[in-house]
């Protein structure tokens, strides 16, 4: 299904080490496609633009992704937040976040936050008992606050979103769902169950 194509760009982490996985992660194999395929499959339906963050520049080019890199490198994904929020086009207020390791992302998902925004949210994140910071949209007005934090050192995209004024949406049904793949035995056990 296509919905309107709307007025943000999607940007996709992939630069941590995947020192538990053993290898990229986004490049590991799912039905013959490397994951980071599956995870923009969904959110393609509701932006036309998915750009990669990443530890070297255009490392995903040949998968047809623009790929920047980390502003600062081995920062987490608030480094990688921070390098999105850069780039992102000045008539786009708002960003959305997604880590290149999850399989079962639904498009629909992405819309009940955006439904959600309000003209003082800083940030729109899922919650139940934490937040789920790396499906997320980001405001730009972020960019100061997320300096400060990566000068102090606090690397926690939990402690940020406690800090701004994050809208906290319940998490959708499904959402139990997704599948975190950190070691080659979760992949396993994604292909077993499939």
């Amino acid at each position: 299904m296509r919905y309107t194509t709307l007025m943000f760009d999607v940007y996709i982490l992939a630069g941590g080490y995947s020192s538990r996985f053993g290898s990229d992660k986004a490049r590991a194999l799912y039905q013959g496609k490397p994951l980071i395929i599956h995870v923009t499959k969904a959110l393609k339906e509701v932006t036309q633009t998915c750009i990669v963050i990443a530890d070297q520049v255009d490392k995903y080019q040949d998968l047809g992704f623009l790929t920047l890199q980390d502003k600062e490198l081995h920062l987490g994904p608030l480094g990688g937040l921070y390098t999105a929020l850069q780039h992102c086009h000045s008539q786009n207020e708002w960003i959305f976040i997604c880590s290149c390791d999850v399989y079962g992302l639904q498009a629909q998902w992405v819309l009940n936050l955006w439904k959600a925004k309000t003209s003082s949210a800083q940030a729109i994140a899922y919650c139940r008992e934490y937040w789920e910071p790396l499906f997320a949209f980001y405001h730009v007005s972020l960019l100061s606050i997320i300096e400060e934090s990566l000068k102090q050192k606090e690397f926690a995209l939990q402690k940020l979103l406690d800090k701004v004024n994050t809208v906290r949406v319940l998490v959708p049904q499904g959402w139990d769902s997704i599948v975190q793949i950190n070691t080659m035995a979760d992949l396993e056990r994604l292909i077993i169950a499939n």
